[in-house]
């Protein structure tokens, strides 16, 4: 266990020193060090003979003791235990495997201690017969070619000295060939007994007398022994086999070794006619086990009897007998011929059942009597020693290429254990004589040593700690300098908030970079990485989201757009960054932390000496390239954002200025970039100490130099010009937007379009009879009750497409699209979609921008010049465009895009659903295109309906609260697109009887009659999704699905079903202001397997019924008293809810009331936005008795509206809202000066959910009076 070789006693070896180092076998380092070396295990192959068990000990020992390379011994994890020399046990394991060659290939993918099957990296004994099966493997790459061992083998058949004396021919194979030679050999080698056969056919007792040959009869274990000390001695049997007289073709029991042995002994016995000879043996072609024939040869020695055998040396077991008359004597073959080596029987013909495959070619017949041994190396060894660096190779790979043992030395270990010696003193004893011949085998600078040197108190440390320090200093002057000159206007213009963030980012820096020139801790290493990449962060970020807030303004100044710039949202990003960076920061300090780690490098006088450094560092130096490369991306990012914004007007121009920063910032952290890689990689080029302090300084004047360029220029000029600057005020609505009278229709004409494009490239021409040209209203059929469509063009025109994605990117859309393009907004949101017929291309596509160019061009050229596209997303395969006539567009504001996946898991985009809304004359308008699920049944129904509910409940543009969605908060919502909703006849019917009797209804033209059977339809009626909502009856055929052609011809594999919808819904007291003036399908667009629909709507703007009707002025007080609900949501997992009312409101004329302190007070502290009720805990059913809610209303106009919404309360997590009810201020007003009883019912996401119930009192102040209001106006995203 301690190991065989004590430590030289020279000055330059530690006599402290354990004898060997540690392997995974060694549960405790008593007998064993641990490696300090990197040193990867390796493990050695026993293999199932003797020689090569003590072969494979002997260069466990060396690489373990010499080499201090950890070495295990075995074929599997669980073997190596009691496999290793160093095994306590001191047993012998023979492995059950000769040669494991899978184990070999295992070896060369993974750690063998990590699985449990065969895997070596070294068989030390591997005869030459084996070429057949390793030299594939060398062409392969599994193993090196192997290296010869310094041991020779002889093997062959083999006599006792006993039957050499009396049978002196047998010693020559001629003497064994021939017929006449049959009587001899059948008479001479009788056939071996094993114990049960002997007591069942042989012993007249049948054992249960002892006699001469057996003491007793078998245990169970013992049956097939064929001999057993002082138990049974063994028997040899003359059958009628041996009996020549009785039977001609007699013969003699040679003793063949199993089939896997490298031998071919019935090529011999049959080419060679050795026909006096035959096996016997249990085993299959009559071979015996290895156990079987020492067994047999120790019977013939006790009995006297004559063997034949087939063996091998070196090999202990016959040295037992050397000084006997069983002595082995070899019989003499011909030596083996280069022609005969080309044809010996392989492994599976000796293994064959059948004796013609097993005898082989004639030209095979012969017996290897002597050949070289070979040892076998995995290449991973090599590669592993190749790949390391200088500190950590292994000089295994160098010491099992020419380790060797001789056949004389290993010949004396064998036969002292034949004579009952212990194996493993056999071995430790010869390594101790050879010890300095196996010295020979250790590469030069083997083994190694460790020198330890800590070197953090040098001047260039402490110059950098100091030279930190001033910049810090310089730092905050800077801040008091901003502060006090920072109603100039050139700190207005700059912004001092993000001037201080700027310094507070190199100030962390400065900090990060002191920290790097002091001795390593794990504190120290931690922090500085944190400061350095947080204070980088603040320091370049403000600048960035500063930079192009100002270039985005200039920009849509230039196309005439209005945008709002805030202050805190540019604020709110910088903190999201920030909690970015810091979330990647705690994943790499928890991961993989940053400490102290020793640094080593080769000693250039001694390179057998490592001297041992202290640096900080993690396990993976990616970690400190994703912290290099994020730095890298701001500095790219600024770098653009300078070059964009170099036309810039002068006061707001810092092009030149954060182009000069970035190119210090860039210099310098290219020489951190080489400082990082050798402080984290090679030391060898500098030491420790001199390596941290010019990191630290190199961090400390980029530091420096940013200050220097970026801001005291600025500082300067301030003090230069100490004038404070004032402001002019600004009218909010821009100066291009026109007057309202300059329209001349007081309706807005909506035409609201939706299509399934099928992945089809549209053609101009479909998209003609769908898009009506130049958008005139007249190219649209009216409703039959209309008197017909007005003689005008639309206002707004909403296009919503599904499946728009198609694979011709490459193609060639001409030079000018059109000139410069009035986008208010335009995204693309490259969400990877997938479809049921969609390929790889398709995807691709969906993230091109050439498809959405084609689409645009192809719909301006039919609209004509009179429009323009005011908003156009796309999602995965989904899009939405929005165009408006030039004089409409100048009076929409606040347009805003949003929208949700309901694909796989919610994050797919081939299903969804986009949301756009605007503010068009006080009027909220909201369009909502979606693609729902597909597919009959339902199942399907039901994913469509929680599809719809999840695009209303996640897709929100309205910023009021996130407890309304856009159809509660809108005036006006249209939600259309392909909605997947089917026709369906609830029968038991099959599939093709629906579809036929669809198709039959279609014949009869009775639209009306298959409407009746429309999902859509009656899921609204049945309050399964979009309360509130209607759609126009489908007064024609239906649009899926259909073949691509002119007409309506559909596909039998699906039935007939209305599919792509219109619904539409207005708020409360505004239903009167909107109109279906047409509903209509298109049949002329042929290339998709849908037919699109359209619909017209009119709707009169708030502004204008404001105009029209009298506008309630004057001041109200509004109080909300006996509130109570029931069947509210369960919100709990308990099956209730803690629900509470929240009052939310859309005008700045309303103000809430606040009579209790103690609600005040409560408001105060949680920063709570909105007034609300106390929850009550565990009901479906809450009544809030006499809590009571008062507002005050100032002028009142139409369509401003008051939300209750009930919520639930959740202690631990966000609350969930339960429903919300819209009340219309104006209606609110007309029950002025009485009481009225109010029942609504919640609605969240389009679907009803429980009821309020409460009363309302209104009353008209007669003259203003002071009131104590605690919360007035609006608040967003509380």
């Amino acid at each position: 266990q301690y190991g065989c070789l004590p430590p030289k006693l020279d000055a330059d070896t530690d006599q402290s020193r354990k004898r060997r180092v540690c392997n995974s076998d060694d549960e405790t380092t008593e007998y064993c060090e641990v490696s300090k070396f990197a040193y990867p295990e390796l493990r050695i192959h026993n293999g199932n003979w003797e020689s090569s068990i003590v072969y494979a000990w002997i260069t466990q020992i060396v690489l373990m003791e010499l080499g201090r390379v950890p070495v295990t011994v075995g074929l599997r994890t669980n073997d190596t235990t009691s496999s290793s020399f160093y095994n306590p046990k001191n047993t012998m394991v023979y492995s059950e495997v000769m040669y494991p060659w899978d184990g070999l290939e295992t070896a060369n993918g993974v750690d063998c201690n990590s699985v449990n099957e065969p895997c070596v990296h070294f068989l030390p004994e591997v005869w030459s017969s084996r070429r057949l099966q390793y030299e594939p493997m060398i062409k392969k790459g599994t193993i090196y070619s192997p290296s010869l061992n310094g041991l020779w083998a002889k093997s062959g058949l083999y006599i006792p000295e006993f039957t050499a004396r009396q049978h002196g021919q047998m010693l020559i194979w001629h003497g064994l060939s021939g017929d006449e030679n049959r009587k001899v050999l059948a008479e001479t080698f009788r056939r071996p007994t094993n114990w049960t056969h002997y007591c069942t056919t042989v012993s007249s007792s049948q054992c249960k007398v002892s006699d001469n040959v057996t003491e007793r009869s078998p245990n169970p274990d013992e049956e097939g022994l064929y001999f057993s000390e002082g138990n049974f001695t063994g028997y040899f049997q003359f059958t009628d086999q041996n009996n020549c007289t009785e039977n001609p073709n007699c013969t003699g029991t040679v003793l063949g070794p199993p089939c896997d042995w490298a031998f071919n002994l019935d090529s011999v016995l049959f080419w060679k006619n050795i026909s006096g000879l035959s096996m016997d043996g249990p085993l299959p072609g009559g071979r015996y086990t290895t156990k079987q024939l020492q067994q047999i040869w120790h019977a013939a020695s006790a009995t006297n009897s004559h063997v034949i055998m087939y063996w091998y040396e070196p090999n202990p077991f016959l040295l037992k007998f050397s000084n006997s008359k069983y002595a082995s004597q070899r019989v003499r073959f011909p030596p083996a011929s280069i022609q005969c080596l080309k044809y010996l029987p392989t492994e599976v013909q000796r293994c064959s059942p059948n004796p013609t495959e097993r005898r082989g070619d004639e030209r095979g017949s012969c017996l290897l009597d002597t050949q070289s041994l070979q040892s076998t190396l995995a290449r991973s060894v090599g590669y592993d020693t190749i790949q390391s660096d200088n500190v950590d190779r292994s000089p295994a790979y160098d010491i099992l290429k020419h380790i060797k043992v001789s056949n004389l030395d290993l010949t004396m270990i064998l036969e002292g254990m034949a004579k009952g010696l212990d194996p493993r003193q056999l071995v430790c004893s010869w390594v101790v004589e050879n010890r300095n011949m196996l010295e020979e085998y250790i590469p030069l600078g083997f083994p190694r040593h460790l020198e330890e040197s800590v070197e953090y108190s040098t001047w260039i440390t402490v110059l950098a700690l100091v030279f930190g320090a001033f910049v810090i200093a310089v730092a905050f002057l800077a801040m008091f300098l901003i502060g006090k000159y920072s109603k100039t206007k050139t700190m207005v213009y700059a912004q001092p908030v993000f001037l201080y963030l700027i310094l507070m980012g190199q100030c962390m820096y400065c900090f990060g970079a002191i920290l790097y020139s002091v001795e390593p801790s794990e504190l120290s290493c931690n922090a500085a990485n944190w400061l350095t990449i947080l204070g980088y962060t603040i320091e370049q970020v403000p600048i960035l989201l500063k930079t192009a807030a100002i270039h985005r303004l200039v920009i849509s100044a230039k196309k005439r757009q209005r945008i709002n710039i805030c202050r805190k949202v540019m604020l709110l990003k910088v903190a999201v960054i920030m909690l970015g960076v810091a979330a990647y920061m705690t994943i790499w300090t928890i991961i993989d932390p940053s400490i102290p780690r020793e640094k080593r490098r080769m000693d250039i006088d001694d390179i057998s000496t490592i001297i041992v450094n202290v640096a900080c560092g993690s396990n993976e130096f990616y970690w400190q390239t994703i912290l290099l490369s994020w730095q890298g991306i701001l500095l790219i990012m600024a770098a653009v954002l300078a070059f964009q914004s170099r036309q810039v007007m002068k006061q707001f121009n810092e092009s030149s200025s954060l182009a000069f920063m970035v190119y210090c910032h860039f210099v310098f952290l290219c020489a951190r970039v080489i400082l990082a890689i050798i402080y984290f990689r090679d030391s060898s080029l500098f030491s420790d100490a001199v390596l941290a302090g010019l990191l630290s300084f190199a961090i400390s004047w980029d530091a420096m130099l940013a200050m220097i360029i970026y801001i005291f220029p600025k500082i300067f000029y301030s003090i230069m010009h100490p004038e404070h600057y004032k402001t002019t005020m600004i009218r909010e609505r821009s100066s291009f937007v026109s007057n309202i009278s300059s329209l001349n229709s007081d309706e807005l004409r909506v035409l609201v379009c939706t299509a399934n494009l099928g992945n089809t490239e549209p053609t101009e021409e479909s998209l003609a009879a769908w898009i009506p040209s130049n958008g005139e209203c007249c190219k649209v059929t009216s409703l039959k009750h209309r008197k017909g469509m007005p003689t005008k063009t639309f206002d707004i025109i909403a296009i919503g497409m599904q499946e728009a994605t198609w694979g011709n990117t490459g193609k060639n859309l001409g030079s000018n699209r059109g000139g410069e393009r009035s986008l208010r907004i335009m995204e693309t949101i490259g969400d990877q979609a997938t479809h049921e017929n969609m390929d790889i291309q398709d995807v691709l596509s969906a993230m091109d921008d050439v498809n959405t160019s084609l689409l645009h061009d192809m719909i301006q050229k039919i609209l004509g010049t009179g429009y323009i596209q005011i908003a156009a997303q796309q999602r995965g395969q989904m899009r939405f465009l929005l165009w408006a006539s030039d004089m409409v567009a100048n009076n929409i504001i606040d347009v805003k895009i949003s929208g949700a996946n309901t694909g796989v898991g919610k994050v797919l985009a081939n299903k969804g659903g986009i949301v756009v809304s605007l503010n068009y004359k006080n009027t909220r308008i909201s369009f909502l295109s979606a693609h729902l699920a597909a597919h009959e049944g339902e199942t399907n129904y039901k994913a469509r309906c929680e599809n719809i509910t999840s695009i209303l409940r996640e897709g929100r543009t309205y910023g009021l609260s996130k407890k309304l969605d856009d159809s509660v908060m809108s005036h006006h919502m249209f939600i259309f697109g392909d909605l997947n909703f089917r026709v369906n006849f609830g029968t038991e019917a099959k599939h093709q009887e629906n579809v036929t009797r669809a198709l039959e209804m279609i014949d009869k033209k009775d639209y009306v009659g298959l409407y009746g059977f429309d999902e859509l339809q009656a899921g609204l009626s049945n309050g399964d999704l979009l309360a509130g909502f209607e759609t126009p009856v489908c007064n024609f055929p239906p649009t899926f699905k259909v073949l691509p052609e002119q007409g309506f011809v559909y596909k039998k594999q699906r039935t007939p079903s209305y599919t792509d919808r219109i619904l539409f819904k207005s708020a409360e007291s505004l239903h009167n202001k909107l109109k279906v003036l047409a509903y209509e399908s298109c049949e002329d667009f042929i290339t998709s397997d849908h037919k699109p629909v359209r619909g017209a709507f009119s709707i009169i703007p708030n502004e204008v019924v404001d105009g029209t009707e009298s506008r309630l002025s004057g001041t109200y007080t509004l109080t909300i008293r006996q509130m109570k609900g029931w069947d509210f949501p369960a919100g709990d997992l308990d099956g209730f809810s803690d629900p509470y009312l929240m009052f939310m409101w859309d005008s700045e004329g309303v103000s809430f009331v606040s009579k209790s302190l103690s609600h005040r007070l409560r408001m105060l502290v949680y920063g709570k936005s909105w007034p609300r009720t106390k929850y009550i805990s565990k009901t479906l059913n809450p009544d809030w008795g006499d809590a009571e809610m008062l507002f005050t209303l100032e002028d009142v106009h139409v369509g401003q509206m008051l939300y209750i919404a009930a919520i639930d309360y959740d202690a631990f997590s966000k609350d969930d809202s339960l429903g919300v009810v819209s009340l219309s201020l104006k209606e609110l007003i007309v029950m002025s000066e009485f009481e009225q009883k109010v029942e609504k019912t919640l609605i969240w996401g389009g679907k009803e959910g429980g009821k309020i119930q409460f009363e309302v009192t209104v009353q008209r102040m007669k003259k203003a009076r002071r009131t104590t209001v605690f919360l007035s106006g609006t608040r967003k995203n509380d």
